[in-house]
């Protein structure tokens, strides 16, 4: 599938290059209450440097948007709103590294929302070419950059995922297990604090088992998060890592989660089932949940949990019999969805077969044939999709 492959990059190393074209200049400030948008095509190379420009006074309900279309796919550069503390006194400068050569489509838009000339939006779009060794530069300790929809920091060639000021997650989040860039490849490790915070537009997300660490706060306030598969390598949830996921309605504790922060899922008010199939009970502040639904603990355990500060608050349902489990539902959260496909497919492209434990495989081998394979991730999707039983 074509995608449209662009990198952050810093200032100084735009400013070491060639002298640059100014490919667009919008501005709007003042005027009936409308959204604005405009247009401009350019060609560019790979390793061609694209600067963004952006200064304003937005009100609330006003934004400034930049897309960047390749190949009939657009992407989002920079996404300014009211909370974004944009200045009409001084330009917020982003550059990004093109990946290929192509034609583009820049796509500038601007929504106004009233209150005079006071304000308004400004974007300004350089374009200035590199050489190839420019390119293919490999990445230095503690580099950020932007690729198919992530921020990545890089800590001694090990990445992980980052907040983005200028740019805001939505829709189902998948972070991928690696990625290659510059001419490397790079394992997708950790996410760091705040990274999605206040992201409020992401439905689903799915960590693949290559994440093993996770900061504070990283999904807090995503209201609109109502699914979420955690890593099966993570041991602990960090402190208001879902604080005020209102949307979330249940959830998955893997296996070798041994703690769980404060307020991890304060303000989860509709947070009614949780699963937990770690052996022995995770340490949980005091103040980790907002209400005690249902908890479903593994075979044997339930008195242990029944024992254990704040599990005791939830009403607890040992798991007696896997058999039992829908077929289809590796997660355990009651639906099949593509998140449950996802777990067999990663399973089945994995070297590392202690994953899944008793309880996934059955769920897992839908066909029953005593394997878990890509069929088994097929029938699946033909059961999301209602084409299949």
């Amino acid at each position: 599938m074509n995608r449209i492959l662009i990198t952050l990059l810093s200032l100084l190393t735009f400013m070491s290059m060639e002298a640059s074209t100014m490919i667009a200049d919008w501005r709007n400030y003042g005027g009936v209450k409308k959204t604005y948008t405009e247009t401009k095509s350019f060609t560019a190379k790979q390793g061609d440097i694209l600067q963004c420009q952006c200064s304003g006074s937005l009100r609330s309900g006003a934004y400034l948007k930049l897309y960047l279309t390749v190949n009939g796919v657009k992407k989002a550069l920079v996404s300014y709103d009211y909370n974004s503390n944009l200045s009409d006194r001084s330009f917020k400068i982003l550059n990004f590294q093109l990946t290929e050569d192509n034609n583009y489509t820049l796509t500038y838009e601007y929504r106004h929302v009233g209150g005079g000339t006071a304000y308004g939006a400004h974007a300004r779009v350089y374009l200035t070419s590199t050489s190839d060794n420019d390119y293919n530069t490999p990445l230095s300790n503690g580099d950020e950059f932007h690729l198919d929809g992530f921020h990545y920091k890089n800590n001694n060639n090990v990445l992980s995922v980052c907040q983005c000021s200028y740019y805001q997650y939505d829709g189902d989040i998948v972070i991928p297990t690696s990625i290659t860039y510059r001419g490397g490849s790079y394992v997708v490790k950790g996410i760091e604090n705040e990274a999605f915070y206040k992201c409020t537009g992401i439905s689903t997300v799915y960590l693949n088992d290559s994440i093993s660490t996770m900061g504070s706060s990283v999904f807090e306030r995503c209201t609109s998060l109502n699914e979420v598969n955690l890593s099966t390598n993570l041991t602990s949830i960090g402190d208001r890592l879902f604080f005020q996921c209102n949307n979330l309605t249940s959830v998955v504790i893997p296996s070798n989660i041994t703690n769980i922060g404060t307020q991890a899922f304060y303000g989860c008010n509709n947070l009614l089932s949780v699963t937990s199939y770690a052996q022995t009970s995770p340490t949980v502040v005091s103040d980790a949940f907002y209400v005690y639904g249902d908890l479903y603990v593994p075979k044997g355990t339930k008195e242990a949990y029944k024992a254990a500060d704040v599990w005791k608050n939830f009403n607890i349902i040992e798991m007696e019999d896997e058999t039992t489990y829908q077929k289809g539902d590796v997660n355990h959260d009651g639906s099949v969805t593509m998140a449950d496909a996802n777990l067999v497919v990663n399973y089945f492209l994995s070297n590392d077969k202690t994953t899944f434990v008793d309880f996934d495989i059955v769920a897992a081998d839908v066909n029953e044939d005593g394997d878990i394979s890509m069929a088994d991730a097929n029938a699946i999707v033909n059961m999301f999709l209602g084409t299949g039983q």
